[in-house]
């Protein structure tokens, strides 16, 4: 694994859930299986989760675990590696998988902060395009991403956000 390497997810919901939402404190178990995967395809070691409402957004950090991985490669493998016919019945190997999924969420996720979220608001200036990028008003047309190299420098980036335009 790429230790330099940090993956972030976030989901986006639609407006009608985003007004229910409520911030999540640590990661869905149904999550987990797919962000080992987002791990395992971009060959990284860390993953860091948002789990955004209106309100705040909490920060989670993820790591991977390769046994959990073999695991899941091994359940697919053997569910639909040769055979093309739908399954009748759970792997054996199921049972196993939800402990090992209920282990990690507790020794391999590590709660990190809740922020108070960002909000967008409508801006009336019109944008503008460069090199089909769109940038917007208050933008700088030299530097239009950030990279962060390690979580804190992205904490302390958003910390100083206010409001976003």
């Amino acid at each position: 694994m790429d230790k330099s390497f940090l993956l972030l997810k976030l989901n986006v919901h639609t407006q009608e859930k985003l007004l229910r939402r409520q911030v999540q404190y640590a990661i869905p178990k149904y999550y987990i299986p797919q962000i080992l995967c987002e791990m395992a395809a971009l060959k990284t070691d860390k993953l860091i989760f948002l789990s955004y409402s209106l309100e705040s957004t909490s920060v989670l950090e993820a790591s991977f675990d390769e046994s959990i991985w073999t695991l899941i490669c091994k359940i697919i493998n053997d569910v639909y590696g040769s055979n093309h016919k739908m399954p009748t019945k759970l792997h054996p190997l199921i049972p196993t998988l939800r402990q090992k999924i209920d282990d990690y969420a507790k020794a391999h996720v590590l709660f990190i902060a809740e922020v108070p979220s960002l909000k967008a608001f409508p801006c009336s200036h019109d944008l503008c395009s460069n090199d089909s990028i769109r940038l917007g008003h208050f933008m700088d047309l030299t530097d239009t991403t950030s990279t962060f190299t390690t979580l804190d420098d992205a904490l302390d980036v958003v910390s100083k956000c206010k409001t976003v335009y």
